[in-house]
């Protein structure tokens, strides 16, 4: 389906980077709702899986700024986004030794399981949806340009 029977557009959008434009953020609207399905059955938003990948993936207790500027969606809320993961038990606060002032975040045991727990199911999910219709040479391709138009 084209991006103009999906906005029911009734004529062609001659524009073709604003109908690029429209194609990316309705295909990035569209991932997000058909992959993460398996967060939301086990209680997770989409932000706090990525703060939880983010804190997993540094190996080492983080602060709120640095995971901040890791995440997808740059957010203002991260402390309350943490906060409800502490309150989960899949993450730990505690001050830096250093400054007490700093506040470290870390992932717990339980965390890690959740995240174990989601990853095949998450993954399954993209892979599927995007090996559905794209060859692993024009998913590289994609990723590429994808990579060259956010530069």
């Amino acid at each position: 389906m084209n991006i103009e029977e999906v906005i029911k557009s009734s004529r062609p959008i001659e524009d073709q980077y604003h109908r690029t434009f429209l194609n990316v953020v309705y295909s990035g609207i569209w991932l997000e709702q058909n992959t993460l399905d398996p967060l939301k059955q086990r209680g997770l938003s989409h932000p706090q899986y990525n703060v939880l990948r983010i804190v997993k993936g540094y190996k080492a207790p983080m602060t709120v700024a640095s995971i901040q500027q890791r995440m997808l969606y740059q957010t203002s809320n991260v402390t309350r986004i943490i906060d409800k993961l502490v309150e989960k038990g899949l993450l730990v606060k505690e001050s830096s030794n250093e400054d007490r002032r700093v506040v470290l975040v870390n992932i717990t045991a339980a965390g890690l399981e959740k995240l174990k727990e989601l990853h095949d199911l998450i993954y399954g999910s993209v892979k599927r949806i995007v090996g559905k219709n794209l060859s692993i040479d024009e998913t590289i391709m994609l990723g590429a340009l994808l990579d060259k138009m956010r530069s």
